[in-house]
């Protein structure tokens, strides 16, 4: 009877995890936000999650990004820049807010830590589509613990 169980279960699992993938495949093809942390800039609207509103406290920063970028900074004058004028970072800004996800586990010790900002996170801002008004998700398909980048847009 255990080995029966084990495959009910096994059954059951799948069915729940087949359940979720497309109740997250129609929000996002309704253009509805699905992630867990709203981009820098903005922040998810208290009367519907799925929705991004402009967040007051941040949205200066990714507007000196799109200004610093546009002027012919690269990203590793922009990140020094950024530096220089103590100008927090995503992750500082979450945890200052009490939001949590892998990027604000780690506590950054050293002197100046909440500025120092990461290569991958202003090119993935620069690059970013929410920031011209377009909602993109389930841009990276995982099989087999493999990233595999998707066609869709």
């Amino acid at each position: 009877i255990v080995p029966f169980k084990n495959v009910l279960n096994e059954f059951y699992s799948r069915d729940v995890s087949k359940k979720m993938k497309s109740a997250y495949m129609t929000r996002a093809r309704q253009g509805k936000f699905i992630g867990c942390l709203a981009p820098i800039g903005y922040r998810k609207d208290n009367d519907d999650p799925h929705k991004l509103v402009i967040d007051d406290e941040t949205s200066w920063i990714v507007e000196k990004i799109f200004d610093l970028a546009f002027s012919g900074y690269g990203v590793q004058a922009i990140r020094r820049r950024l530096f220089e004028e103590k100008i927090p970072t995503p992750t500082w800004w979450n945890r200052k807010k009490g939001l949590r996800n892998k990027k604000t586990k780690l506590e950054m010790t050293v002197d100046g830590g909440e500025y120092w900002w990461d290569c991958t996170t202003l090119k993935e801002i620069i690059e970013n589509p929410v920031y011209i008004g377009h909602i993109a998700s389930q841009k990276v398909n995982y099989k087999f613990k493999v990233g595999w980048l998707s066609d869709k847009p």
